[in-house]
């Protein structure tokens, strides 16, 4: 049994008193509410993989075009200034932002110390090919080698690759 789908031309044709019961008003109202519930699962979903696009953006944009690979100890000292980004506050900044960037840096700061933050494995030659010709696409996120880096002196094994979702 196939449904009726309801759009805007029909909510159009729809008498202007509908009983609340009636079976047209339910059609509306189910169409009304997959909507919404769509829209915020587009929404959620953009604002979980930003972060993600934001981080290997940043990675992108300070790569040296002559470097091919980098070092552990590189890769350390790169991620410490990617959490470092936003220690100093812009120009304009309302103090909502301020405190939402000052909460950013004390969890990501937090995490570089406890169990390590994921980044791009830029100690592959591949990783770094694969985030120099990044546009943007998803499809290139999932093909990038992922490592974390902790900078604790007691844990040596924060190099474990792992794999994107």
């Amino acid at each position: 049994a196939m449904k009726n789908k309801i759009d805007k031309n029909t909510i159009r044709k729809v008498p202007k008193v509908l009983h609340p019961k009636g079976r047209k008003a339910r059609q509306m109202w189910r169409s009304v509410n997959r909507s919404k519930k769509l829209q915020e699962r587009r929404q959620a979903h953009a604002n979980a993989t930003l972060p993600l696009q934001e981080k290997i953006d940043w990675f992108r944009q300070h790569i040296p075009k002559g470097k091919d690979s980098w070092t552990k100890e590189e890769l350390e000292q790169l991620t410490v200034s990617f959490v470092n980004r936003n220690a100093e506050a812009a120009e304009g900044e309302n103090p909502a932002q301020e405190r939402r960037r000052e909460q950013l840096l004390e969890f990501e700061q937090q995490e570089l110390e406890d169990k390590g933050i994921a980044v791009p494995d830029l100690t592959v030659k591949k990783t770094v090919q694969i985030l120099r010709q990044w546009t943007g696409e998803k499809r290139h996120e999932v093909q990038l080698d992922w490592t974390y880096v902790a900078l604790s002196a007691d844990n040596d094994d924060g190099d474990e690759s792992i794999a994107t979702e």
